[in-house]
């Protein structure tokens, strides 16, 4: 649902602090200054182009197949109603190219209905990957959050950078009050996500679901 990065690499958090505490203004103004696109149309290339092309590459051999299920995983923070609970102004590159996937999933299940595809947008919640660090790692926030490891050791966010995450996680908590507070490992994320997959039925394609065991 969300992701900590903490990295030691200033390359890697120029890569990822715009999306955690950029708004949208800023968003904009990054993607028009000289030095920077390259760095958020990552965001765009991994999250919307990337289910594109992971799907258009699986296709062929997903029309062989009996089932027929394309799983996008998704997030909260690409759902408008959950920004706007949240007030969450910041994030602005990762919501919007996570909401971008939404109707990538809409466009592809409206395309394939015919040929009696389900494709569906599922979330899986928080999930906690610093075990796969390659060092150990510090985070800052009262909230459990989810650190994607990097090449080498923590990075050690500025004191701006830290008071702008913690916002940003306090904001979120606020609006996930009353939901399993603690991330899950990536083990019960996969566990969940395959659980929802094969209950997924024909009415609901092209809906966004959260990711649930039963």
């Amino acid at each position: 649902m969300t992701i900590m990065s903490i990295d030691d690499q200033r390359g890697i958090a120029q890569i990822w602090m715009p999306w955690m505490k950029t708004s949208l203004r800023r968003y904009v103004a990054l993607f028009q200054s000289s030095s920077v696109p390259k760095r958020t149309s990552t965001q765009f290339k991994v999250n919307t182009l990337g289910a594109i092309h992971s799907i258009d590459a699986f296709l062929p051999l997903l029309r062989k197949s009996t089932l027929k299920k394309i799983a996008i995983i998704s997030t909260s923070l690409g759902e408008r109603d959950f920004v706007w609970k949240a007030r969450l102004s910041e994030m602005a590159a990762y919501s919007v190219t996570k909401s971008a996937e939404h109707m990538v999933m809409a466009k592809y299940a409206a395309s394939l209905d015919n040929e009696g595809f389900i494709v569906a947008a599922i979330n899986p919640g928080g999930v906690d990957v610093s075990g796969t660090a390659r060092a150990p790692r510090k985070c800052y926030f009262s909230l459990p959050c989810v650190v994607l490891p990097g090449p080498r050791s923590c990075y050690v966010a500025t004191v701006e950078e830290q008071a702008s995450l913690t916002r940003v996680m306090e904001k979120i908590g606020k609006v996930l009050l009353g939901h399993p507070g603690q991330p899950s490992t990536p083990e019960q994320a996969v566990k969940k996500v395959l659980s929802t997959i094969h209950l997924l039925k024909r009415e609901d394609t092209a809906t966004y679901r959260i990711a649930t065991l039963k």
